[in-house]
């Protein structure tokens, strides 16, 4: 069992970097001029040049390889299995804190540094792609947790299951964006 938990984030984190490589660019600002461009919206505040530079995402490098963001050189799909870990270690916890109210430090500190984490991961990784390796990795790593940890039954549907949910991954990481 242990086996399949880590086979199973190995492949989902190796599924996250098949994706084109992207780097988080320094911010720019627009070169100022004399003539304002026109309002996107015509009932919205004018665009200027002195308005806070944006984000830019930029590919890394011609090669495929790990997206890494530009300021701490860690790759964007570390990141996102180390929100994935957060996430189970605070649903687990929930589970825990049923016996042991301590637990519930856990719950929160899991949760609350996964969803400070995952915004630095769509920096560099379109949404939908990393919301569905992180809901799908969590949901199959908290049934094998949850098979070993509290002996809840991990039937050869169940096993199927979790197949299929890093299949779907695989598939949406494969289409591209």
């Amino acid at each position: 069992m242990a086996r399949l938990a880590v086979l199973t984030l190995a492949i989902i984190t190796r599924a996250a970097a098949l994706t084109p490589s992207l780097m988080l660019a320094k911010p720019t600002r627009a070169p100022s001029c004399s003539r304002r461009p026109p309002p996107l919206d015509p009932g919205g505040p004018p665009m200027h040049a002195s308005a806070p530079p944006a984000l830019a995402i930029r590919p890394a490098r011609a090669a495929a390889g790990p997206r890494m963001l530009a300021l701490s050189g860690v790759p964007a799909s570390g990141l996102l299995a180390v929100t994935i870990l957060l996430e189970v270690l605070a649903t687990t916890s929930m589970k825990l804190a049923e016996k042991q109210p301590l637990f519930y430090l856990g719950v929160f500190g899991g949760y609350a540094a996964c969803f400070t984490i995952f915004p630095l991961v769509l920096r560099v990784m379109p949404l939908g792609v990393a919301y569905a390796i992180w809901s799908g990795a969590g949901t199959a790593l908290t049934s094998v947790v949850s098979a070993f940890l509290f002996k809840d039954l991990l039937t050869a549907r169940k096993v199927v299951s979790i197949g299929l949910i890093i299949a779907g991954v695989v598939g949406l990481n494969l289409s591209g964006h």
